[in-house]
């Protein structure tokens, strides 16, 4: 009968995790670190995700696996597990970890997307800043188009005080 050789080494190191209560504290142990590692690296700014990726090794009957994941163009590699969400979660814990204690810096295609994005935020707030600003032009050049439509009619009449009516000075319309 064949046996897993990696078996009694994957679980040894397994018990081994759980019985070493330095590593994270116990309220962490069973804590979904992708979702931590999401939570953490996804912001406003860069909204991409951590990409994650599965490598089987072993036979069909004794798998093992091992995940990778890349954040913000770090790559993070989990230890190796009997499956591949715990491998995942490995992986997010070795990220969330190094993300923590360090932090992401974008990396410079990250940069120029986010001034870019700013940069048309500008754009298309001056842009909406410039047609407010020509409508209310246009507005104003209405009204002292009729202002002084008003004003040239009123200087050619008076109003004749004995009987109240208006009385015409010269030509209304210049022509």
């Amino acid at each position: 009968m064949w046996h897993c050789p990696l078996g009694h080494h994957v679980l040894s190191v397994g018990l081994a995790h759980h019985t070493n209560p330095d590593r994270f504290p116990p309220s962490l142990d069973d804590a979904s670190f992708k979702n931590f590692l999401q939570e953490e690296t996804q912001n406003e700014e860069d909204p991409s995700l951590p990409v994650y990726s599965v490598e089987v090794l072993g036979t069909a009957h004794c798998r093992i696996f091992r995940a990778l994941v890349v954040v913000r163009g770090h790559t993070f590699s989990g230890g190796q597990c009997f499956t591949g969400k715990e491998a995942k979660q490995t992986a997010a814990k070795e990220a969330y970890s190094y993300a923590k204690a360090v932090g992401f810096d974008p990396t410079p295609e990250e940069s120029l997307m986010s001034e870019n994005r700013n940069l048309t935020a500008r754009l298309v707030q001056e842009v909406s800043n410039t047609q407010q600003a020509n409508e209310e032009i246009s507005l104003l050049k209405h009204e002292i188009l009729s202002l002084t439509t008003q004003f040239n009619i009123s200087s050619y009449l008076i109003v004749d005080r004995m009987s109240a009516m208006p009385v015409c000075l010269g030509p209304l319309l210049s022509g």
